[in-house]
């Protein structure tokens, strides 16, 4: 068992993904509006994210409208972050 993990993690390794840029950040704000979530969806650079920005990889829950929002960019090979405001 020790190999086989030793073996994916040195494969990993091997194989980075591509270099990014640009970003979208989506921020959610906590408090509902007409009970709805708000959100925001801007341009971030590499250099401008900072630790408590969450990068997400998929979106397979839909309740929500920034929930789709990160749907539709994921779908246009969007690097996408995430932040609760």
């Amino acid at each position: 068992m020790a190999k086989k993990k030793k073996a994916l993690q040195s494969r990993r390794i091997t194989q980075p993904g591509p270099s990014w840029t640009e970003a979208k950040l989506v921020t959610i704000r906590r408090h509902r509006i007409e009970g709805t979530l708000s959100f925001g969806v801007s341009t971030i650079s590499r250099q401008q994210v900072l630790p408590d920005y969450e990068r997400v990889w998929e979106q397979t829950i839909v309740e929500e409208a920034y929930q789709q929002a990160i749907v539709e960019l994921l779908d246009q090979g969007e690097v996408v972050l995430r932040v609760e405001d």
